[in-house]
């Protein structure tokens, strides 16, 4: 399983290298940077190397209003020492789970 969180401008390549070895790739949002990059993926990710494999694309809500105050309020200092947060965003189909590992 790969797990591609590095700068957008670098998912295309590494969606490229990671399909033609078969992994499930697990893709954070925006998928590419380019409508081209996009095309590009799609074919990777569809090629026979890739039959039976996942190909997905993460959204991350780190940036999110409610996770920044949140963050916010836990880099304050207020509550102490904080080490594992967990949140639960509602979505009307299910909830999506963030998580915040700190070290102090």
């Amino acid at each position: 399983m790969a797990d591609l969180d590095d700068k957008d401008q670098l998912h295309a390549e590494a969606v490229s290298a990671f399909s033609k070895l078969g992994y499930h790739i697990m893709c954070e949002k925006p998928m590419a940077t380019s409508v081209q990059d996009c095309v590009d993926m799609l074919r990777d990710v569809t090629s026979n190397s890739m039959k039976g494999k996942v190909f997905a694309i993460g959204h991350v809500m780190r940036y999110s209003p409610y996770n920044v105050a949140i963050r916010e309020v836990i880099d304050s200092g207020v509550l102490g020492d904080i080490v594992d947060v967990q949140v639960s965003c509602p979505r009307r189909i299910k909830a999506e789970t963030v998580a915040y590992r700190t070290s102090r």
